[in-house]
């Protein structure tokens, strides 16, 4: 089809598998195509590119030395719960944070229910049930009105920064789909 809005979504290797599900996502929108590009290709073909052309970049400033460079330019980034997007013009990126006071807080949170659990002698099995029961309906509550927040915590809760961060981006994958790719996409050059 004529007239489809080619992105590039560009990601070091870590990150390809994200790269390739978010150019799915987006090839299967209406007038888009998408590929994925590594960093490397993407730098070695920069050259032949005209400014226009749209890329979104994954990575943290650490991890993709172009979500750095377009870090500096890209004033209007949002985070939330540590997952990162923003864009300027034809070039967005996407990241999770992967801060460790993030998962320190959230560790510290998780403690401190274990040790209420936990108590020996002054919390019975009766009090220790019903605060079973109470962080289920928590639990069940934040899924239904807030899906994000808690699909971030229970990845704090596993304690593994990686894996916040790989679920902080998959956070700002699909929040950037839903919330800024279509004002993105039809941003006048």
């Amino acid at each position: 089809m004529l007239g489809k809005k080619n992105i590039i979504v560009v990601a070091p290797d870590k990150y390809k598998d994200f790269a390739r599900e978010l150019s799915h996502l987006i090839s299967k929108k209406h007038g888009f195509s998408s590929s994925y590009w590594s960093v490397e290709h993407f730098e070695a073909n920069e050259c032949n590119l005209s400014g226009e052309q749209y890329a979104i970049f994954i990575g943290n400033p650490d991890e993709n030395s172009l979500t750095e460079a377009y870090l500096r330019v890209i004033g209007n980034i949002s985070s939330k719960y540590g997952a990162c997007y923003g864009y300027d013009s034809s070039k967005a990126i996407v990241f999770g944070e992967g801060k460790e006071e993030q998962l320190q807080l959230v560790n510290q949170i998780n403690n401190s229910i274990k040790g209420i659990l936990s108590l020996e002698g002054s919390t019975s099995n009766e009090n220790r049930s019903e605060i079973l029961v109470f962080i289920d309906i928590i639990d069940d509550l934040l899924k239904k009105t807030n899906p994000v927040y808690y699909y971030i915590q229970k990845y704090f809760l596993n304690g593994q920064l990686d894996e916040l961060k790989n679920q902080q981006l998959k956070l700002a994958i699909l929040t950037f789909l839903n919330e800024e790719f279509n004002d993105w996409t039809s941003v006048e050059n």
